[in-house]
């Protein structure tokens, strides 16, 4: 029998473990194996299972308003505009209409009927619907701007949305991002502002300082405190009058002129102003410096569907809206087509 020296027992001790430790990473490397098989056989059957989007209605029909659209001359000097767009008619069909007008002019605020697709999702059940995008005449969408003039003009686009209200249950739940610390403070849950008509300047929505009579004619409430997380504080509700001649943070004694809200548009256009918010929750957290919050300008730039609120069209040409017109007056549907139709 062959006789082993210590030596040789260490390394005979050391093969052993050695032995160990491969036998250890091998069945280690069969147990991932089987983990990416796992992974790779749940996602596969996560995509059979994924959520299906059934057609209930490709042309369902439901009548909206236009946004307005403000239009000066750059140099001051009256300019003549041919506008074209889609009204609805007297027999319940859209229309073109076409008009011509001397700067500086409003026009809009019309109805129009819309095309929509109501949409069902398998995994929840939920309905959905998306507006049909129609930017050829007699379409919801279409608007044709044509500056006859030698001079440049100006637009800016005011929505004529409805103002919303929060829901007071996703005031009141405490894991809801809009909880808010004082709602039980106030004199009228209900009057939360969610999504006033776009907008806003110093609290007060553009639409209003144009149009006081169309403001609600009460105080109201917006999340004006307070960033919506646990570590920054939740929100607190403030009051924003909404009655003239007090609108916002403004108390108006005539309304705005054209010119007037036109300077504001540029403001924020020409000179980074951050002056213009679609809503008040992006309003507070701007001005508390927020990341990831903004203005109207820089808001319009970042969605999927580009959109200007304010622009020039040079002498002599025309503006075509393809899409960055918000011209249907659904606050949801601006950037991704979602309507929200209660």
């Amino acid at each position: 029998m062959k006789q082993h020296n210590n030596t040789d027992i260490e390394n005979l001790g050391e093969l052993s473990l050695y032995r160990t430790c491969i036998k250890i990473i091998k069945n280690m490397r069969i147990f991932n194996k089987y983990i990416i098989i796992f992974i790779s056989t749940f996602f596969i059957c996560a995509q059979c299972e994924k959520n299906e989007i059934e057609l209930l209605n490709p042309d369902a029909k439901v009548i909206l308003q236009h946004n307005y659209l403000i239009i000066t001359s750059a140099d001051g000097q009256p300019a003549q505009v041919e506008l074209k767009y889609t009204v609805l008619g007297t027999e319940g069909e859209n229309e073109q209409k076409t008009l011509r007008k001397t700067t500086p002019f409003i026009f809009g605020g019309e109805n129009v009927c819309c095309s929509y697709s109501i949409k069902r999702e398998s995994a929840n059940g939920y309905i959905r619907h998306y507006l049909n995008r129609n930017y050829q005449p007699n379409g919801a969408d279409y608007l044709s701007i044509k500056n006859l003039s030698s001079s440049e003009i100006e637009y800016a686009v005011i929505g004529n949305n409805k103002i919303t209200y929060y829901d007071v249950n996703d005031l009141s739940n405490g894991n809801s991002t809009y909880f808010t610390q004082n709602l039980n403070t106030l004199l009228d849950k209900t009057k939360v502002i969610e999504q006033p008509p776009i907008p806003i300047y110093k609290k007060a929505p553009i639409l209003y300082l144009l149009f006081p009579d169309k403001a609600p004619q009460h105080v109201c409430y917006a999340l004006l405190e307070g960033d919506g997380t646990t570590d920054g504080g939740l929100f607190k509700a403030k009051k924003v009058p909404l009655k003239s001649p007090y609108i916002g943070d403004l108390t108006l004694t005539t309304p705005y002129t054209i010119e007037q809200i036109m300077e504001l548009y540029k403001q924020e256009y020409e000179n980074q102003g951050s002056i213009l918010f679609s809503n008040y929750v992006a309003y507070t957290l701007k001005l508390q410096g927020k990341r990831y919050t903004y203005s109207l300008k820089e808001e319009g730039e970042r969605g999927d569907r580009k959109l200007l609120y304010y622009g020039k069209i040079a002498p002599h040409q025309s503006l075509d809206n393809q899409g960055e017109i918000w011209f249907i007056n659904s606050a949801e549907a601006r950037y991704y087509d979602v309507l929200n139709l209660e």
